[in-house]
C-alpha cells in the first residue's frame, strides 16, 4: 500500500467534471468547496505530501500555510497556487482550464479587491521564495552538522583508541617495571645471603686457626720450660760427663697445627 507522500509523487491522476458542467462558482467560498472536494477525491493528501509535490514537480511551490489558507476560505490563493495545487492533487495540464477560469471568476467578482491581487500575489511569492530558501539552507544546515557530527564522532572514537592503546601501554611497562624491581630485590636478597653465608664460613676457619694457633703456643711455652729446665740441670752439672740431648725441631710447618688455609703463615721466631 501506497504511503501518502508516495501518492503525492506519483500525482494519481482524479477523474474530474469539468467546473462549466457544473455550478459556475460565483464567489470565494464556492471556489473553495470545488477545492476541498477536489482534494478528498484525491485522498486527502497531506499539505507536507503536496509541499513535496510541488517541488519535486512543478516550478511554483505550494507552502503548506498558503495552501491551507486556501482550503479554510481565509484568501483567495494566486492563480499558479491554484493551478499547482490542483495539479498536484490529480487533475491532468489538459484539465486546468475549467480552475484557470473559476479562478478570473471569483477574482472579478470580488470587486475592489482585484486591484491588490497583483501585488499580494507577488508579496506571497516572495514570502514563499524566502521560505523555501530559508528552507534550503536549513537543510544545508542540518546536512553540514550531520557530517560534522560523523567526523566528531570518528575522531572521538579514534581518540578512545589511541587512549585505550596507551593505558594498555602504561600498565604494561609498569608490570614489566615492577617485575624488574621484583628480580633486581631477589637478587639483592640472595647476594646478601650468600654473603653472609661466606662471613659466618670466614668465621669458623678463623676460629679454627685461632684455636690451632693456641694449642701450636702452648706447645712451644711446654717445649721452652723443658729446654730451660734441661738447661739449668746441665749447667748446675758441669763435671758430669753427659751428652747434651739434641734439642727437638719445631716443625711450625706442621699442616696438622696450621691447617690448609695458605692465608696464614707460621710466625717467625728471632
Amino acid at each position: 500500500m501506497l504511503s501518502a507522500y508516495e501518492r503525492g509523487m506519483r500525482r494519481p491522476r482524479v477523474e474530474m467534471t469539468p467546473l462549466n458542467s457544473e455550478p459556475e462558482p460565483a464567489s470565494r467560498e464556492d471556489l473553495v468547496e470545488s477545492l476541498r472536494l477536489l482534494h478528498a477525491r484525491a485522498g486527502k493528501p497531506s499539505l507536507r505530501t503536496l509541499e513535496r509535490w510541488a517541488a519535486k514537480n512543478s516550478g511554483h511551490p505550494l507552502a503548506r500555510t498558503t495552501v491551507s489558507e486556501m482550503l479554510s476560505g481565509k484568501r483567495l490563493p494566486s492563480q499558479m497556487v491554484l493551478l499547482t495545487f490542483v495539479q498536484a492533487c490529480g487533475v491532468p495540464p489538459e484539465g486546468l482550464v475549467p480552475w484557470r477560469q473559476a479562478w478570473e471568476r471569483v477574482a472579478l467578482a470580488e470587486g475592489p479587491r482585484n486591484g491588490s491581487v497583483e501585488r499580494l500575489e507577488h508579496l506571497r511569492r516572495q514570502v514563499t521564495e524566502s521560505e523555501e530558501s530559508l528552507s534550503r539552507i536549513i537543510a544545508g544546515a542540518e546536512r553540514a552538522a550531520l557530517e560534522s557530527h560523523g567526523q566528531l564522532q570518528q575522531s572521538l572514537t579514534r581518540l578512545e583508541s589511541l587512549i585505550s592503546e596507551h593505558r594498555a601501554q602504561v600498565v604494561k611497562a609498569d608490570e614489566e617495571r615492577e617485575e624488574s624491581e621484583r628480580s633486581f630485590i631477589s637478587a639483592l636478597q640472595d647476594g646478601i645471603r650468600q654473603l653472609e653465608e661466606r662471613h659466618r664460613e670466614a668465621e669458623r676457619v678463623l676460629e679454627r686457626k685461632m684455636q690451632s694457633i693456641g694449642e701450636m703456643l702452648n706447645d712451644f711455652e711446654g717445649r721452652m720450660d723443658r729446654l730451660l729446665k734441661e738447661a739449668a740441670e746441665r749447667d748446675a752439672a758441669p763435671d758430669e760427663a753427659a751428652e747434651t740431648p739434641e734439642r727437638p725441631a719445631l716443625l711450625y710447618g706442621d699442616s696438622s697445627i696450621w691447617g690448609d688455609d695458605q692465608d696464614l703463615s707460621p710466625p717467625v721466631i728471632g
